[in-house]
């Protein structure tokens, strides 16, 4: 049996740089969080960029890298501007001016699957870009790191631990709440070690932004609007084109003289 034969359940998309391509997000957020870690850290400057590549290749994200290195990190301060500078992570991304509806709607309307956001990102970033998308109400559910945090039954006196992709627990827990084998469902991100792990599980993977073969990666497309050609199972039928009925003609009848 092929993919194409494969029916699916649910499908998780990614949000940032998945269901968009904006590289000045994505540009502003890793300068934001490089001068966190050198001004509210204060880790020397010239340590920075090894210690945030090292901290994201092994934890998934840098904060959780930071919390499992022993950092005393308060999450709503390093997503946003709720108690320090203007520039924490995610506090100085234009959305009105970086984000606008790209046609991604159209697409998501015709997904016969049920529709999930799963995102490393906070709940207000989330939130911001599905509204500047014009997406919101597409989602059945919304994982965020917030809500993935809350499936996270630590115990009671274990240390601080950030729960996110590409962690395998965190696809078992997410999973787990909407009631989905993985082999019934289609994982959708940008990043290779994201499908991969989700491969693992069993799960379909799409990975966009890339092309060729990439391991881990069921199927790779250049962009999100791909989607529909390549796994054309997933999306309802395109609907016949209506013809409207003739109007009847009289044919003479010949009566013989």
């Amino acid at each position: 049996m092929t993919f194409l034969d494969r029916e699916f359940d649910a499908v998780l998309f990614d949000l940032d740089d998945t269901l968009y391509d904006v590289p000045a997000i994505a540009k502003t957020v890793r300068n934001n969080i490089t001068r966190y870690l050198r001004e509210v850290l204060l880790i020397p400057a010239d340590e920075v960029d090894a210690l945030t590549l090292k901290l994201y290749l092994e934890h998934g994200t840098t904060m959780a890298g930071l919390v499992a290195a022993g950092y005393h990190i308060d999450y709503d301060h390093f997503h946003d501007k709720v108690s320090g500078p203007r520039w924490l992570v995610h506090a100085t991304l234009e959305y009105d001016l970086l984000l606008h509806p790209n046609g991604v709607r159209d697409i998501l309307a015709q997904v016969t699957a049920t529709k999930h956001i799963f995102t490393n990102a906070d709940a207000k970033h989330t939130a911001e870009c599905l509204s500047r998308l014009g997406i919101q109400g597409c989602f059945e559910t919304i994982w965020c790191f917030e809500t993935v945090q809350q499936l996270l039954k630590a115990p009671e006196g274990a240390p601080p631990q950030v729960l996110c992709k590409p962690n395998r627990r965190a696809f078992e827990l997410v999973l787990q709440q909407l009631g989905v084998a993985p082999g019934r469902a289609v994982f959708i991100d940008d990043s290779p070690r994201n499908c991969a792990s989700a491969h693992e599980l069993g799960i379909f993977t799409v990975l966009v932004g890339r092309e060729g073969h990439v391991a881990g990666a069921d199927l790779v497309i250049p962009n999100i609007h791909e989607l529909p050609r390549v796994l054309p199972g997933l999306f309802a039928p395109p609907e016949p084109p209506r013809v409207e009925a003739a109007a009847e003609v009289g044919v003479p009848i010949r009566v013989p003289a």
